[in-house]
């Protein structure tokens, strides 16, 4: 990068058998594995560089809890990747980006909104020597780089075991089920968004009056 005698040089680092191919379009901008290298104003800028972004269908990674897999190491996954993305990002926008981004999927994956929290708090007290170099708070972090449910993954596997039942007991375990997440903390208007994945608005609307306060929230 930002070498314009690079080119003239290559034959007298690389051997003749190697094919050498220019893949950035830039002198001041190019990726290397999983970095994404970009000089401004006289400063070198690194984030995190994954070509699966340019993928146009969807990528499954990173653990379900949907199934049977143990839950505490898969948090562990997210404390894994937020080491490698404050390694790697020198800009706090995209550290809270890319934190997000994964934090969004896995809560669509069952993973839980406030043990996500609790795991961010854990990751940056316990690797303060790498993400001290953003100079932010805790509180600024966490809310920057854990995203908010559009539905809540590990409710979601309850409700639709509740749809299983009876009509009638399953109007009241569905109640029981919503107030108990709703005294541990959850919002209503997501448990709500949640509901929709598995019963039909109609359905909802007309029972929630019926007792369903939790929707009320």
């Amino acid at each position: 990068m930002d070498n314009p005698l690079f080119t003239k040089e290559m034959s007298s680092i690389y051997p003749s058998e190697l094919q050498l191919n220019k893949s950035n379009t830039s002198n001041k901008q190019a990726s290397f594995l999983d970095l994404q290298l970009e000089i401004t104003e006289n400063k070198m800028n690194i984030k995190v560089y994954d070509k699966r972004d340019d993928f146009n269908f969807k990528i499954i990674n990173y653990p379900s809890l949907d199934g049977d897999v143990p839950a505490s190491p898969s948090y562990g996954v997210f404390i894994s990747q937020l080491i490698r993305f404050a390694r790697i990002c020198t800009e706090v926008n995209e550290f809270c980006s890319r934190s997000r981004l994964m934090s969004e999927k896995l809560l669509k994956q069952g993973f839980k909104y406030q043990r996500l929290r609790k795991t961010f708090c854990k990751f940056f007290n316990s690797h303060n020597h790498i993400v001290s170099k953003y100079e932010r708070s805790l509180k600024s972090m966490v809310v920057g780089s854990v995203a908010r449910p559009e539905f809540y993954g590990d409710v979601l596997k309850k409700i639709r075991k509740v749809k299983m039942l009876p009509l009638d007991n399953c109007l009241v375990q569905l109640k029981v089920l919503l107030n108990t997440y709703i005294k541990r903390g959850y919002k209503g208007n997501i448990l709500y968004l949640t509901c929709l994945l598995v019963f039909p608005d109609d359905f909802l609307k007309m029972n929630s009056m019926l007792g369903l306060c939790a929707f009320q929230n």
